[in-house]
């Protein structure tokens, strides 16, 4: 039996197929099945490309905390070692600090190759040998971690309690005002301090530190995620939490991260 829908306008491309309402089979405007199978085939078949394009971002989204997740947890589980870090308060206080310089270093990196391109010179804040790139995580001609100059052991700790910190906390007392960068940094050394008295600890911690990357907004919003979840997670201990932790640039608790401090002050240097 012919379908009464074969005998429709042949323009209009609603009428390219259906179900007959006589012998519920599917027809379409000639009257064989064929062609309707082929287009609804064609109608449900998604175009694989673009099905790549809507996971992808969900895929790397998903692998990119799960390497934060996996380098916090390996970060705890090293300080758990560690006699002078008893609480959820003192993990979260030393990753801290270490995060910090680890951004701060992409932080100037990123302002210096800005300023190459416009062919100008950028003034880094820290001095050479307290940048990260060289005193944490100096990298050889391939970018790989130079172990020749990597300090370890005794004598790591003994340049963080030693120089770094001295030399970090100086800077509350040369800047110019609350509302700077230098100060920031000066508060944030004042208040704590190196708990990890293990030099091949802290090596260890430093390494898990460096392979983190928190560049892009992106990477910053997930880290920002993992570290409010963190801090909430220390219950009753985060009300107590020191201002380190509230400063911590990629956290939501700050109004005023280094960048914006940094580009009140020298406005010539906004992205």
């Amino acid at each position: 039996m012919r379908c009464w829908r074969a005998s429709l306008d042949p323009n209009d491309p609603r009428e390219s197929g259906g179900i007959c309402e006589v012998d519920q089979q599917p027809v379409c405007r000639d009257g064989p099945a064929a062609p309707f199978a082929r287009s609804a085939s064609r109608r449900a078949a998604p175009n694989p490309r673009h099905a790549r394009a809507r996971t992808r971002p969900l895929a790397y989204n998903g692998r990119r905390a799960l390497m934060f997740e996996q380098a916090f947890r390996n970060i705890d589980d090293v300080l758990w070692k560690e006699a002078g870090c008893t609480t959820e308060l003192d993990y979260a206080e030393q990753t801290s600090w270490l995060l910090f310089l680890k951004y701060l270093d992409g932080l100037e990196q990123d302002r210096a190759d800005e300023a190459a391109l416009t062919g100008k010179k950028y003034a880094f804040l820290l001095d050479k040998p307290y940048r990260w790139e060289t005193w944490a995580a100096p990298k050889d001609k391939d970018g790989k971690l130079d172990h020749n100059r990597a300090q370890t052991g005794d004598d790591l700790r003994d340049f963080v309690d030693k120089k770094l910190f001295p030399y970090l906390r100086g800077f509350k007392e040369k800047a110019s005002g609350p509302d700077t960068i230098e100060y920031k940094i000066g508060e944030i050394f004042v208040e704590i301090d190196n708990k990890i008295r293990s030099g091949y600890s802290l090596r260890e911690i430093i390494d898990h530190i460096d392979e983190l990357r928190f560049r892009s907004q992106a990477e910053k919003h997930e880290l920002s995620h993992l570290y409010e979840a963190k801090i909430k997670n220390m219950g009753n201990t985060s009300s107590a939490c020191s201002r380190p932790l509230a400063a911590a640039p990629w956290s939501s608790r700050t109004p005023s991260p280094p960048r914006a401090a940094a580009d009140r002050r020298h406005p010539r240097r906004s992205v």
